[in-house]
């Protein structure tokens, strides 16, 4: 389930949350709006990026805090109830009224992530992928050299609850009204946005009823793992194959963690590198285009030298 405003829709009361009936892996469609099923993991797909290729992400991981189940509570039978979340809204923004019921929460709010830890400034899931649908997923340094952002064109929702409605306004409806957007072809996007049946195969309830507490079916702990395989083709004839251990290039001592050769080329200093190279392989009539080069390498400057 995705955090933030996409997590707030309607239920009955006597509903029974789907983690209850994990271990059946029962699936329910209730007006081809709700899918109950086992929770997964979350993947990421896209295509090289042409003007003909579309990009899609899919997501199977319910939300992590338990505040997004509702309790039950004594609710006449005619009346909804609201699946709920544990993201608070923003300071300056309409807040929860807690009522009872269907008026317990706010909607079309920014709301920041929940968790048990220190406050955080981070935003919710729901407002993250708005923000993508507005201004793109690409990131800023990449929008100095395309001229349109770069959109999902499709959002798949599978393995946990969702509602397509409540999807529809917290991704993209809620902004529809905006009065000013920023100038270079952005615009609200409006991406295809299914909820399908789809279990993931590899998710943590696939491994075992006790694997969401971190305990395999023996009892034995499960530790997240620390190696990665990196992976990415340049050309049809080159492409870069690395192994990361703890985030560092395998291989690497600890006297050289702090070395430019323990970086990974995924890295944000290694990108950032390359972007300023192929920055400063433009002539000056094109860097001017781009918007000039002394904010950038400015910014590149703090970089090498280690600051924020």
């Amino acid at each position: 389930m995705l955090g933030g405003d996409a997590s707030i829709f309607p239920r009955q009361p006597q509903d029974i949350h789907p983690e209850m009936k994990r271990k059946s892996n029962i699936s329910i469609e209730s007006e081809g709006q709700l899918t109950y099923t086992s929770v997964g993991q979350a993947r990421l797909c896209a295509n090289r990026f042409k003007q003909e290729d579309s990009a899609a992400i899919e997501m199977t991981q319910i939300s992590c805090n338990g505040d997004s189940i509702s309790k039950t509570q004594d609710l006449p039978s005619n009346d909804f109830d609201l699946y709920r979340t544990g993201a608070k809204c923003v300071q300056g923004c309409a807040q929860d009224s807690r009522a009872p019921g269907s008026s317990y929460h706010v909607t079309e709010v920014l709301r920041t992530k929940p968790g048990k830890g220190d406050p955080t400034l981070s935003l919710s899931c729901s407002d993250k992928l708005a923000r993508w649908n507005v201004l793109g997923c690409q990131g800023c340094l990449p929008m100095i050299f395309l001229s349109t952002p770069i959109y999902l064109d499709h959002i798949i929702i599978s393995g946990c609850v969702a509602d397509k409605r409540a999807l529809i306004r917290a991704l993209y409806a809620r902004l529809l009204d905006t009065p000013l957007l920023p100038p270079g072809g952005y615009k609200v996007h409006r991406p295809d946005i299914q909820v399908l049946h789809h279990i993931f195969p590899h998710g943590k309830f696939q491994a075992g009823p006790n694997c969401i507490a971190g305990y395999t079916d023996s009892c034995e702990r499960i530790r997240p793992c620390d190696t990665s395989l990196i992976w990415y083709k340049i050309s049809n004839s080159e492409s870069v194959t690395e192994v990361a251990v703890n985030g560092y290039k395998q291989g690497t001592t600890k006297k050289d963690l702090t070395s430019i050769k323990a970086r990974l080329s995924v890295s944000r200093s290694s990108m950032f590198a390359d972007v300023h190279k192929l920055f400063n392989s433009l002539n000056d009539e094109k860097k001017q285009c781009l918007g000039g080069s002394y904010r950038f390498d400015w910014h590149f400057q703090r970089l090498l030298k280690g600051e924020s």
